[in-house]
């Protein structure tokens, strides 16, 4: 990875930034361990694998990014930005193709190959005003934002028979299929929204928080050269509101309700496009300082969606999801409790559910760990210190059940 920014101050108040960046990954994809024929986890070593000598993904991102940003005398600011981004990945790789029988033995390799290229360009401008009415103190902030993305998908799958041990992981004698890649999907993707967001302060330690946000946009798909699949939508309304008080010198609880709007170019089986994403999030929390440089907090949650895109296995194509819910309890805490040594710890319990049609009242998502568990610990030395960077070495460790059965993870560490 690289990147570099410039930044000058054109004026006493004005400020130009320009910074650019190029990242690549070249790296042997692995995409995780099949269940049982009942479709429960199995209990495997930690570094048990599915993938193929020649798994193989290429990642290439390049972002050139453009700001300027002046001051004004109120202590309000304007801001304009401009950002162009290219992505290219190319990849192929195999994994379990089946479920494990009795003997931890799959019966097949699946594999999945794409070729992807992106280009998009995206513009924001908008200001930002502090203001006092009848003794209240608040921000207003006003601004629009516009976004093209056109993108090619190329994708090939199949499979390749066979008798594969996870206890015993042996696919040497496995070539690298010729993919053939049969599904080609072209996308442009346009939208332009109107947002805006007010804070308030109507006393000393309450701010209250609300905007709105207006939406249009459209996108054309075409899948193997076939008919082209337009959508479109004119000025969507999606409000946000929120609140924070100051309990304390060192607690604030909060709450916010937010509402989701997500346009997709992802296809349905006919080639045409998925409706939007929709829904509603809430969260109620508290963030307090707890002493000896640690920070904590606790936060309930809840989010409700509908159509979402589910990819079809074994097919290039996507399906609407019903209508979910998953809500639970989040609890974290972080801090540097001595020079140097930072330390944090993470609980998450989540009940997915669907909530409405032929399946209703069935888990959502079947993958989505009911409890998870998480820490880490970093130190920086400054002791071998060099100009711009230091040495720091990292270890945690995290774990997750399902449905109360608990699953081990592998201890993890890096530097």
């Amino acid at each position: 990875m690289a990147y570099g920014t410039l930044a000058r101050d054109v004026t006493p108040d004005t400020t130009l930034t320009f910074s650019a960046s190029h990242l690549e990954r070249d790296i042997a994809p692995f995409n995780g361990l099949p269940t049982d024929a009942d479709g429960d986890l199995l209990y495997l070593d930690a570094d048990t694998t599915t993938a193929a000598d020649w798994n193989a993904f290429d990642n290439r991102v390049d972002d050139l990014t453009f700001a300027a940003e002046h001051q004004l005398g109120n202590g309000g600011r304007l801001k304009f930005s401009v950002r162009q981004s290219r992505q290219e990945a190319d990849f192929l790789y195999a994994y379990a193709g089946s479920s494990a029988d009795a003997e931890n033995v799959v019966s097949s390799l699946a594999y999945l190959g794409r070729q992807f290229e992106q280009d998009s360009t995206a513009l924001d401008a908008h200001a930002e005003l502090p203001f006092m009415l009848g003794g209240v103190t608040g921000t207003a902030l006003i601004g629009i934002d516009h976004q093209r993305v056109d993108s090619t998908t190329a994708t090939a799958r199949g499979r390749i028979p066979g008798s594969f041990d996870l206890d015993d992981w042996d696919v040497g004698d496995v070539d690298r299929p010729d993919a053939v890649y049969s599904t080609l999907q072209d996308s442009e993707y346009t939208a332009t929204g109107l947002y805006s967001q007010l804070r308030v302060n109507p006393i000393e330690p309450l701010t209250l928080i609300g905007g709105t946000r207006l939406t249009w946009y459209d996108s054309t798909t075409v899948v193997d050269d076939g008919i082209p699949d337009e959508t479109e939508e004119d000025a969507h309304l999606t409000p946000f509101a929120g609140l924070t008080y100051d309990i304390s010198p060192v607690a604030t609880v909060y709450a916010s309700y937010s509402e989701i709007f997500q346009p997709q170019i992802a296809v349905d089986a006919d080639g045409e496009t998925l409706d939007p994403t929709e829904g509603q999030q809430y969260e109620i929390g508290v963030k307090a300082e707890l002493g000896f440089g640690l920070n904590a907090s606790a936060a309930l949650f809840r989010l409700d969606q509908v159509n979402r895109p589910v990819a079809v296995v074994g097919e290039n194509y996507f399906a609407a999801d019903e209508e979910m819910r998953a809500q639970g309890l989040e609890l974290a805490v972080a801090g540097e409790i001595v020079p140097n040594l930072h330390l944090s710890a993470g609980y998450t319990h989540t009940d997915t559910e669907i909530t409405e049609g032929p399946s209703a009242g069935l888990v959502f998502s079947e993958v989505t760990p009911r409890t998870s568990t998480s820490s880490r610990a970093s130190t920086t030395s400054k002791a071998v210190r060099w100009t711009g960077g230091a040495l720091a070495v990292a270890s945690g460790a995290s774990a997750i059940s399902r449905r109360g059965a608990s699953k081990r993870r592998a201890m993890r560490s890096s530097i």
